[in-house]
């Protein structure tokens, strides 16, 4: 992940620690804390490890501010940016259980905290996506829209997210099934479901693509290579008509 990518994904959070573990006073203040502990990054070939080390500090930080004041209006927030930075330092989140419970403490709504609830969300759908859970991710992402269906920011923040979500979930995954069944020009009976127990490559492609058309030599070789050790090719070309030798 870039660093403005890192700084993107806690900026979106509105709680950090004012520095030497200071009790925040309000979110602008501990908005404008982040941002400038931010802006004190210089770009270079150690940014990176350098804001690692900033959100690894936050952590400890918020560990010590959660454990001195348990009760916190704000104890929700600073769990929220702490799971937005074990994720962003590839350190192990937290369950999906307690990922729920946070999103569950959660204002929803017009007056909702969207900014909060967008990361656990996204946490939450990766984390079923991973599973092969396509049900449950989209489910999550239901959820998610009627609850801040109202919300001021939903449509240009919310919704974007979402759609990027759904975007990942309408793509192929392990143990996805593609089914293809159709009769072949010659009239071979052709069905995906009887090659289980083989490798099939699935080659989309057309006589106008020249790239396609470049790509059929290897292609060819790859079949002729392994055909033996059940690899199939099946290939599927788009034609605006069928040329005369074929009809």
């Amino acid at each position: 992940m870039k660093l403005t990518s890192l700084i993107l994904a806690v900026a979106v959070s509105a709680f950090t620690l004012v520095a030497h573990g200071e009790a925040p006073k309000d979110s602008a203040a501990i908005e404008e804390a982040l941002k400038a502990k931010l802006s004190k990054l210089e770009r270079g070939p150690d940014s990176r490890e350098k804001a690692m080390a900033f959100f690894k500090e936050t952590i400890t930080e918020i560990d010590a501010y959660l454990k001195a004041t348990p009760d916190a209006k704000d104890k929700v927030k600073a769990e929220v940016l702490k799971v937005q930075l074990l994720n962003a330092t590839g350190q192990e989140a937290p369950s999906s259980e307690k990922l729920a419970d946070l999103y569950k403490q959660l204002t929803k709504g017009k007056e909702g905290d969207l900014m909060s609830a967008m990361p656990l969300i996204a946490l939450q759908v990766r984390g079923a996506m991973s599973k092969g859970d396509k049900k449950a991710a989209a489910a999550l992402l239901d959820t998610f829209e009627k609850d801040f269906a109202d919300h001021p920011d939903m449509e240009k923040q919310g919704s974007r997210m979402v759609g990027s979500l759904r975007g990942q979930l309408n793509q192929p995954a392990v143990g996805d099934t593609m089914e293809i069944a159709f009769t072949a020009l010659d009239g071979t009976k052709v069905d995906l479901a009887a090659m289980k127990d083989k490798v099939v490559l699935v080659d989309f492609w057309a006589t106008w693509c020249g790239p396609c058309v470049g790509e059929l030599p290897n292609v060819k070789k790859a079949f002729e290579t392994y055909h033996a050790k059940g690899f199939e090719i099946v290939a599927i070309c788009h034609l605006a008509s069928l040329p005369d030798a074929l009809t």
